[in-house]
């Protein structure tokens, strides 16, 4: 009998002989309702790991105590054998469940109870197992997934074997781009087009407070905007974003079923879009883009894509040609 473990999954692992029931928020006296269908069975053992909620709301000795007179019943009611398991280590917790732990020790000790010990089980191990015992260590552990995600993918890419690079494609030119000043109409533009529902960053500042008072900071902002195009340096504040994990499919318990949405400050927004305009506007004029790109691209999208696909493969079919 398991608390705030999936229940499921653990019993596929361990095998048919073993069922597992799991009731994630119960307490140890919610156990005394949830226990009786599993002793009704006769079971030859069962293993009780509960009594975190508990700590909440009671003093580690009571918990200890309530985890204890619950093994008790089940020893007056069946011939079941009963297995304590103690309480897993938390950071938010740690002292009250190492208590509870030394408690259910003399309990177990006293009644002829089999006892798992959980001291050589570690938060990392928790965390690399997928169990996340409050909010900290689940932030932590996602914000590890994410930032190594990238480099433990590209690891696993194979080498190829003409041993060709990007440098191979490029073309030689003449041509050199720099960024040049912007000017108070060209953020002021910016500014003023920010979309008001756009989230906000770390510094909870909104578009909307931003788009309102364009007019008055957009000559302090464009200072800030050319010191650093001058100096080469992205403000370091605005580097920092808020990543939320927006979960996709499958198993809500394996990391790599999210996706992290990052949002930057808007601040940090418009000087990338002052940034952006310069770039495009090169590569625009300098003919850099491939006529067959359409992301990230204004006037194109996925539909524009898809019609020259169709526009193309529509060609070689009335030439009876082959589309590969």
């Amino acid at each position: 009998m398991i608390k705030n473990i999936q229940g499921p999954k653990l019993g596929k692992e361990v095998g048919n002989r073993v069922v597992v029931k799991s009731f994630p928020g119960a307490t140890s006296e919610d156990m005394r309702h949830y226990i009786k269908p599993t002793i009704n069975r006769s079971p030859n053992r069962i293993v009780l790991h509960c009594g975190t909620n508990d700590l909440k709301n009671s003093s580690p000795t009571e918990v200890a105590e309530r985890v204890a007179s619950l093994a008790s019943e089940i020893e007056k009611t069946s011939e079941t054998k009963v297995i304590i398991s103690e309480l897993v280590a938390r950071r938010d917790m740690n002292d009250q469940v190492k208590t509870v732990n030394k408690q259910l020790r003399k309990h177990c000790q006293s009644n002829g109870w089999t006892l798992i010990q959980h001291n050589n089980i570690s938060f990392a191990d928790l965390n690399r197992g997928g169990l996340h015992l409050n909010h900290e260590d689940l932030s932590n552990a996602f914000n590890e997934h994410f930032s190594t995600i990238g480099p433990k993918l590209a690891s696993e890419i194979p080498v190829s074997s003409n041993h060709t690079s990007y440098t191979d494609y490029l073309i030689n030119t003449d041509k050199r781009f720099q960024f040049t000043q912007t000017n108070n109409d060209q953020v002021f533009s910016v500014l003023s087009k920010l979309c008001k529902s756009k989230a906000t960053g770390l510094d909870q500042i909104s578009a909307r407070l931003v788009r309102e008072c364009a007019d008055l900071i957009s000559s302090s902002i464009t200072n800030i905007f050319n010191l650093s195009l001058l100096l080469g340096t992205f403000p370091e504040d605005w580097k920092c974003a808020k990543v939320t994990p927006i979960f996709k499919q499958g198993t809500r318990n394996e990391m790599n079923n999210y996706r992290p949405i990052s949002v930057i400050s808007v601040m940090a927004k418009a000087f990338e879009r002052i940034i952006y305009n310069q770039l495009y506007a090169y590569m625009l004029e300098h003919d850099l883009l491939s006529e067959h790109q359409s992301g990230f691209r204004s006037l194109h999208s996925t539909a524009t894509a898809l019609l020259e696909a169709t526009d193309s493969w529509s060609y070689n079919i009335d030439r009876g040609n082959i589309n590969a």
